[in-house]
C-alpha cells in the first residue's frame, strides 16, 4: 500500500491536502535558495555563500532559517498524525566545509581568473545554496515536532575515494608518476563535472553570448588547473550534511 508521487512544485507552498502523508522525504534540496535576501549589487564579486561578507552571511542565514520554518510548517500540515519527515541539507560546522563547498570555492576562483570583460558577465551570478547551523535547526523544531534524530555528518567524496583506490590498484603495473598524473586529471575532470552540472543551467539563464561554450570551457580548464595544483580533500565534494528525522 505504498504510493509514490513525483511532482514539480514550489516547496514553499501547500502542495497536498492536510493529513495526507505518512512520510515526507527531502534529500539534498533544502540548501538551495529560492531568492537572495539582498540585491545583486551588494554581492561585490561574491559568487557563493563562502565568499560573502559577514553582513550578507547573516542576512542569508536569517533567510535560511525563515525558509526552513516555512517549509516545516507546510509539511507538518500535510503529514498525518504521527507521520514523520526525513530531511538532509548542507550544514555549517566551525572550521569545516559543508558538502560541495570545495568545488564551489574552486569555481569562484576559476571565474575570478577570467579577464575583465568576461568578469562583467558574472555581475548577477550567485550559486544559490547555503548551509545551516545545527542550533538554528534545533530551535525551529522544539515547539512543533518530535525529534527522533538530528546530527551533522561529514560525508566522504566518492570521486576522491575512487582516485585513491585506482592508484593503489594500478601501482604494481605501471610507473607511479604516470598513474598519479592520469588519476589526478581524471579526478579533476569529475570534480568539475560534479559542480558544473549544478550551475550550468543558472549560467545559461544569466549569460547570453555567442561564445558561451568557449567561456565555459575556459572556466572548466581554470578549475582543473586549480585542483591539480592543490590535490587534497578541500578540492573534493566531501563535507558536512545535516540529517533530520522528525515526527508530527
Amino acid at each position: 500500500n505504498v504510493k509514490i508521487y513525483g511532482i514539480k512544485s514550489d516547496i514553499y507552498k501547500n502542495i497536498f491536502p492536510n493529513n495526507f502523508f505518512n512520510m515526507i522525504m527531502s534529500f539534498s534540496c533544502l540548501h538551495w535558495i529560492k531568492k537572495l535576501p539582498f540585491n545583486s549589487n551588494e554581492l561585490h564579486d561574491s559568487y557563493s555563500w563562502s565568499s560573502l561578507n559577514d553582513e550578507n552571511k547573516i542576512k542569508l542565514n536569517d533567510y535560511m532559517i525563515s525558509s526552513l520554518k516555512l517549509f516545516l510548517n507546510l509539511r507538518k500540515d500535510e503529514l498525518k498524525e504521527n507521520g514523520f519527515a526525513i530531511l538532509t541539507f548542507d550544514a555549517i560546522k566551525k572550521n569545516q566545509l559543508h558538502q560541495y563547498q570545495g568545488p564551489t570555492d574552486i569555481l569562484v576562483k576559476a571565474i575570478k581568473k577570467l579577464d575583465c570583460e568576461s568578469l562583467k558577465l558574472f555581475e548577477n551570478f550567485f550559486i544559490p545554496t547555503a548551509p545551516r547551523h545545527l542550533d538554528d535547526v534545533k530551535n525551529l523544531l522544539i515547539e512543533d515536532f518530535k525529534v527522533n534524530n538530528i546530527l551533522v555528518k561529514n560525508l566522504k567524496c566518492p570521486i576522491w575515494q575512487n582516485r585513491i583506490i585506482e592508484c593503489e590498484n594500478r601501482i604494481k603495473d605501471c610507473d607511479n608518476k604516470i598513474i598519479e598524473k592520469d588519476a589526478d586529471l581524471k579526478y579533476a575532470k569529475l570534480i568539475v563535472d560534479s559542480i558544473m552540472s549544478c550551475v550550468l543551467p543558472l549560467l545559461k539563464d544569466i549569460i547570453k553570448i555567442d561564445n558561451f561554450e568557449d567561456l565555459i570551457k575556459e572556466i572548466e580548464n581554470n578549475m582543473i588547473n586549480i585542483i591539480i595544483n592543490k590535490l587534497d580533500m578541500s578540492t573534493s565534494t566531501s563535507g558536512n550534511v545535516m540529517f533530520l528525522n522528525i515526527s508530527k
